[in-house]
């Protein structure tokens, strides 16, 4: 099994969620690349990705815009996704952030372009209609980023929905439930 964890806007791959993912499922088992700004170039980090994997299940699970990136993928690549407090319309959300933005976790500057957005908005088009047999959702209640209601609108059929109170919008408290699914449904393999 391959797990690609793809991490929100203006954060890193490098984070406590993908860290945890790492304890339970192993290092080799676990890919968490810094996503580039461009949504075309992380169309292309996803291509290299999938092409260069040998392992399989491939899972993607993304959070807030990790989670539209993952839903991509899931449809694009027919292969499963866990999206957690995901992104359902990126270039409506995203608008507010056009221009100069400083990441979270570097505290590096990078600008959001109308081009940025526009790409979004066509890797969602690419995305309609997907069955949601392969995705697996799971949203707070007390999100104040996306609103949960707008993502159970957005994906009404899903293999998996869970709906917790509380997470808040980066699912702090809800993660170990993620993770805990996540071996549920694909079995934990051997570590190294």
């Amino acid at each position: 099994m391959k797990i690609v964890y793809l991490h929100g806007f203006g954060s890193q791959g490098n984070s406590a969620k993908s860290e945890q993912l790492r304890e339970r499922f192993g290092s080799k088992h676990v890919v968490a690349p810094n996503l580039p700004i461009r949504p075309r170039q992380v169309k292309q980090l996803i291509d290299q990705i999938v092409s260069t994997n040998t392992d399989w299940p491939l899972i993607f699970v993304g959070t807030s815009l990790g989670g539209f990136y993952a839903r991509w993928a899931a449809h694009h690549f027919d292969c499963p996704a866990v999206l957690v407090n995901p992104a359902v319309h990126p270039s409506k959300t995203l608008y507010q952030y056009l221009g100069t933005n400083t990441n979270y976790a570097t505290g590096e500057k990078f600008e959001l372009t109308q081009a940025d957005l526009d790409e979004l908005d066509r890797m969602e088009a690419q995305s309609q209609g997907h069955s949601g047999a392969l995705l697996h959702v799971f949203v707070a209640q007390d999100d104040t980023v996306i609103p949960h209601t707008d993502v159970l609108a957005a994906l009404p059929h899903t293999r998996h929905t869970t709906v917790s109170p509380e997470g808040g919008h980066r699912y702090e408290s809800g993660w170990p439930n993620v993770v805990n699914y996540i071996d549920r449904v694909w079995g934990a393999p051997d570590q190294p």
